[in-house]
């Protein structure tokens, strides 16, 4: 058992040296200067080279759906109702900006959406279906603002982000993945 163990224990190690290898050249990849708004060097590059090009969208709608952010409706006469959400974009995407809104609550208390949504998330008392719909409703709209603001049709400070250009090392260690 203990030379089975020892064999599992190398493999896990040579893993985890491949995966910080990869994580080196993402970094490395990543600008020098980029926007620090609650995301760290790695989350900023894996956004980056998942969406490739933001201008291709040609409105929010599309936004949403590319990240799986979208309600499913239920219509029929006058009656709509919304559902969960659909799922049906990029699963990698949608996690990551997830994660992203959670940090956004933390580091961005003056961002428009935080200052919706950050209510029913930082109450004790709020059931947990609850919290998961507003951090979905958070991430969406996040989503959708860094779409606005890589496309030029706003700038950061108009939605309430601050930029955190001068990031100690504790402030760094914080904000980075």
């Amino acid at each position: 058992m203990r030379a089975l163990l020892e064999r599992w224990k190398k493999l896990i190690e040579s893993l985890e040296e491949q995966a910080e290898e990869i994580e080196g050249e993402l970094r490395a990849g990543a600008p020098g200067q980029q926007l620090l708004f609650g995301e760290g060097e790695l989350t900023h590059e894996l956004l980056a080279r998942e969406l490739i090009d933001p201008q291709r969208f040609r409105n929010a709608r599309q936004v949403g759906n590319y990240f799986g952010l979208c309600p499913s409706e239920s219509s029929s006469a006058e009656r709509r109702r919304l559902g969960s959400i659909t799922k049906h974009g990029n699963p990698r995407l949608r996690r990551l900006m997830v994660e992203l809104a959670w940090r956004m609550t933390h580091f961005q208390g003056g961002y428009r959406a935080v200052r919706r949504w950050g209510a029913v998330l930082q109450d004790p008392k709020a059931c947990a279906a609850a919290r998961k719909k507003a951090i979905v409703a958070l991430a969406r709209r996040l989503a959708v603002d860094l779409w606005r603001i890589a496309t030029g049709r706003v700038q950061p400070e108009e939605l309430g982000l601050v930029r955190k250009v001068n990031v100690g090392p504790v402030e760094r260690w914080l904000l980075c993945d």
